[in-house]
């Protein structure tokens, strides 16, 4: 959860219209540079993912397989009554 949706209860959109009539070539320049930097941080991002997904998956182990009426224990602390 983001520090934004969890302080607003959304996610901001943060989707730029290049295709659209700018007032200014400032403005122009501005979309232009908050576009590149959109992709480059997905790629940081991304990157930042692979990096830790293969020393977390090491302390995995696979998913049990359950079929429908299979018997199993549950933790009631993660159950939610009111």
């Amino acid at each position: 959860m983001s520090f934004f949706f969890a302080n607003k209860g959304y996610h901001p959109d943060l989707q730029v219209q290049s295709t659209q009539e700018l007032p200014s070539q400032t403005a122009e320049t501005f979309t232009a540079n908050l576009e590149e930097m959109h992709r480059e941080l997905k790629w940081a991002i991304a990157k930042a993912q692979k990096c830790y997904q293969g020393p977390a998956d090491v302390h995995r182990s696979t998913a049990p397989t359950f079929k429908t009426g299979d018997s199993v224990y549950i933790l009631a602390k993660f159950i939610q009554t009111t």
